[in-house]
């Protein structure tokens, strides 16, 4: 399963509280995760710095989907709206945004 930035967000536990469009599109991405039951997830986020920003979102999917044998997040390690200097650690980001085998790719500009 590939899951857009926001996409993940539908298994944080705080969103049974979307209302409208949110919950319909909420409840589907949940009954199709339980019917398809995914082998592996990738996400893409558009940037990650904090190491819990996908936190319960993840854990909540593992919840779904116990057997899953790996995932990913894969995005940018950047956010223009927070000082560097609050931004976690590369490799701890990396921790918290996998599960079972991957490896990491990390391309610099610098």
């Amino acid at each position: 399963m590939i899951l857009g930035c926001h996409d993940l967000a539908v298994f944080n536990p705080r969103s049974v509280n979307a209302k409208e469009w949110r919950a319909d599109t909420n409840q589907k991405f949940r009954a199709l995760v339980s019917k398809e039951r995914p082998t592996y997830v990738l996400h893409h986020p558009h940037t990650t710095v904090k190491k819990r920003t996908w936190l319960n979102s993840w854990n909540q999917l593992n919840r779904m989907v116990p057997d899953m044998k790996g995932c990913a997040g894969a995005g940018r390690y950047f956010e223009s709206d927070r000082p560097v200097s609050q931004w976690d650690d590369l490799v701890d980001v990396l921790r918290s945004t996998k599960k079972g085998g991957s490896i990491d790719y990390i391309l610099s500009r610098r």
